[in-house]
């Protein structure tokens, strides 16, 4: 019996050490799962939040790439209506990007000035140039004075900065002219609320933390919570949240390196697993912390201790919590699906978003650009555009015209079977391989099919411009808008097909030096020469014409070089600007009785702060109005637009007295000259240089200075250069005259007084 009891002992000794043994392999499995399933849960969440922040930081970006891109802004800016810019379409090109709130825009002019902001007048007043070292230092950049410099350096700026607001994500774009000068900056702004609510539908809640020595630069935050001096700029941060940062404090939770685990303080409840993530600027400077807090959904922190507590009860819980890890891995697994699924999804919505014109539903510009780079060399862009669309909008409406556009887009990817892309308004652009087929397709849908609208009330026949070129260089678009403007001078031809432009180097330049004499004065200047105007009765010089003229360090150019340029370029009116400041400024300082004739342009009047800014001159200087004449060129007030008649009759009113200037030579227009009460016709060179050699051309100065003297006006011989010229001058009762024979255009002013 004791034998037998001895050896029941045994086995009740191996049966022991076998449940121990047992016991103790389920527990440093289970505990090596639960380090397992913490790691890939943090690990996983923690590659998606940085993920995030990088796709926020590169959307940013785009969408200041789109606004700066925008012709309708690009209009604006060249145009001064900043007004302009609060009307629908800027709020468009944000309603897209509705799902990052607080996204805001700026608009920055050349010279360092906010025309736009989000924050409205008071916005743009506030906000100076000297609150943004980095603006300050973008804009007035030597990268940034021209395009082709540009071209090598596209992304101006995109990254994560503190601004007063909190820790934003910039975006900074330049704006350019199709000349490619700078016209200004736009920057965008926007927030990491989006990431915050993408993170809380799947179970991680977020706090973003500004470093403490960097939070007294936010001088208005979004979010007014500070725990333990630290700015935490996620305005929908969950008082739990809070809460919690303050029990721990946020010293300790930025320390974390992988992850930690924050304890319950009840056994029965489960915890928070805590990552922490430095946001970093381009310069790899700390500037705060997201601080993601993952609730432990399925207790894996418990689930060691209770292991530890019944392990030793029964080895059938060592085979259910076997079973039951099992389970858990499988639910750990669909969890990280379903964020990378999340991930995945979202971001296919915002590349989608990013790159579709929600009007027409084809592709936008930014598609274009990103898809022309992966294209054959052997394609040919097409681009084509609605003859008389204006009108369609004029006549109709602009919902009419939006609604031609859709149909125009549904149709033309029904027939080429290509993607389609909108350039600008009633501008498409798709890449072809057989391009006359295409467009020949293209030209027959619309020929057999009208477009029918209001309840079929309305028909439309529509017919399109079509210009091509082959894609083979990277301003392969701007080619194909050079090609559609060919076939726009040609209304039967087919198409146009791009050849190549002759360089325009004076273009390139007199810009050059137009710019550089406007805005730096370091190459070159706009000087005014003086040219006396002598009255025939008394022989003395009463006034002088300021002439223009681009002054370098070894050559003098008149306005025939540069004029043509600056109109393009829209350069006229501040070459007005300088020649009235400077002109006046010499004139008072010389002589305080002659007077001063400067020319001015259409574009001077549309600008509409001429009469201001003359009235501010002659303050400065202390010169009397009166004694200035404008030269306005025949052309503006024969095709002059009741706007301008009504601004130069502000200018008269002022006490300012307005010359005709080159009289017969083209426009003449006689009632346009009595509703503008005119004091001076000044006629055309061209007849008085003939005086001697044509007796038409004498007729003509005779009849012209006739009618002149009928209705009070007093006459201006220009181009006198001969004795025998003056003696005709004066016989046919010409008061004034201007030419070499007097006074040679001079920096200085010459009297024969």
């Amino acid at each position: 019996m004791k034998r037998v009891s001895k050896n029941r002992q045994i086995y009740i000794y191996f049966f022991v050490f076998l449940f121990l043994l047992l016991m103790f392999v389920e527990l440093a499995v289970n505990e090596e799962y639960v380090k397992i399933s913490e790691t890939n849960i943090t690990a996983t969440t923690r590659k998606n939040i940085k993920e995030m922040i990088k796709e926020k930081k590169d959307v940013t970006f785009d969408i200041s790439q789109i606004i700066a891109h925008n012709r309708n802004v690009i209009k604006i800016m060249e145009s001064g209506e900043y007004g302009r810019l609060r009307s629908e379409f800027l709020f468009d090109i944000s309603k897209y990007y509705t799902k990052y709130r607080h996204l805001s825009v700026y608009i920055i002019d050349k010279n360092g000035i906010y025309v736009y902001t989000p924050f409205g007048e008071e916005g743009i007043k506030n906000n100076t140039l000297q609150e943004s070292s980095l603006i300050k230092s973008i804009l007035f950049s030597k990268r940034a004075d021209r395009i082709d410099n540009y071209k090598y350096n596209p992304k101006f700026y995109e990254g994560i900065c503190i601004s007063k607001k909190g820790i934003v994500f910039k975006g900074i774009s330049p704006i350019y002219d199709y000349s490619g000068n700078l016209l200004g900056l736009v920057e965008v702004d926007t927030h990491f609320n989006s990431i915050v609510e993408r993170l809380e539908s799947s179970g991680v809640d977020s706090a973003v933390v500004v470093d403490k020595r960097l939070s007294k630069t936010i001088s208005s935050p979004l979010s007014k919570v500070t725990v333990n001096g630290y700015e935490i700029i996620n305005t929908d941060i969950k008082q739990p949240i809070i809460k919690l940062i303050k029990q721990h404090g946020i010293n300790n939770l930025i320390k974390v390196k992988k992850y930690e685990y924050i304890a319950p303080r009840s056994n029965f409840i489960t915890g928070y697993y805590v990552i922490s993530i430095p946001i970093k600027n381009n310069k790899k400077e700390t500037l705060g912390y997201y601080l993601g807090f993952m609730y432990d959904t399925y207790g894996l922190a418990k689930k060691e201790t209770l292991t530890q507590i019944v392990s030793g009860l029964m080895f059938l819980i060592f085979l259910g919590m076997s079973y039951t890890g099992y389970k858990y891995q499988k639910m750990n697994k669909r969890l990280v699906d379903s964020l990378n699924a999340r991930v995945d999804e979202q971001t296919k919505r915002n590349i989608e978003l990013l790159y579709i014109d929600t009007l027409t539903q084809a592709f936008n510009k930014l598609k274009f650009d990103k898809d022309i780079v992966n294209a054959h060399q052997d394609t040919y862009i097409v681009m084509f555009d609605i003859k008389n669309f204006s009108k369609i909008n004029s006549i109709y409406g602009f919902k009419t015209g939006d609604k031609v556009l859709e149909i125009v887009v549904k149709r033309v990817k029904n027939v080429i079977k290509k993607p389609l892309y909108r350039i600008h308004a009633d501008e498409f652009v798709f890449i072809s391989e057989n391009y006359e087929q295409d467009i020949l397709k293209i030209k027959e849908k619309f020929i057999k099919e009208p477009i029918y609208l209001h309840n079929d009330d309305v028909k439309l026949r529509l017919s399109f411009s079509f210009g091509v070129c082959k894609n083979d260089s990277e301003d392969a678009l701007s080619r194909a808008a050079i090609a559609i403007k060919e076939a726009k001078k040609s209304p039967y031809l087919e198409f146009s097909l791009y050849k190549e432009q002759k360089v325009d180097t004076n273009f390139i330049k007199f810009n050059s030096l137009l710019y550089d004499a406007l805005f730096h004065q370091k190459e070159a200047q706009i000087v005014p020469y003086f040219q006396g105007i002598i009255n025939n009765k008394t022989k003395k010089i009463e006034k002088y014409e300021a002439l223009a003229r681009l002054v370098t360090k070894d050559n003098v150019y008149s306005p025939y070089f540069f004029l043509d340029i600056a109109q393009s370029s829209g350069f006229v009116y501040e070459i007005t600007k300088i020649m009235a400041d400077k002109a006046i400024k010499y004139i008072a300082s010389v002589d305080d009785k002659v007077g001063i004739s400067i020319n001015i342009t259409e574009d001077d009047l549309n600008k509409g702060h001429l009469a201001d800014y003359i009235k501010e001159v002659c303050l400065k200087y202390k010169f009397p109005i009166e004694r200035i004449t404008l030269e306005i060129l025949e052309g503006i007030t024969s095709s002059g637009t009741k706007n301008n008649v009504k601004k130069l009759k502000e200018l008269k009113d002022l006490g300012l007295k307005l010359a005709l200037d080159d009289f017969g030579v083209e426009y003449s227009n006689f009632e346009r000259i009595s509703e503008l009460d005119i004091d001076f016709i000044k006629i055309d060179a061209k007849y008085i240089k003939n005086l001697t050699k044509s007796s038409k051309s004498r007729k003509i100065a005779k009849a012209i200075t006739d009618f002149a003297h009928s209705i009070d006006i007093e006459v201006v011989a220009e181009f006198v250069d001969s004795e025998e010229t003056q003696k005709i001058v004066e016989s046919l009762g010409i008061e004034y005259s201007q030419g070499y024979l007097f006074s040679v255009p001079n920096k200085e002013i010459e009297s024969i007084n």
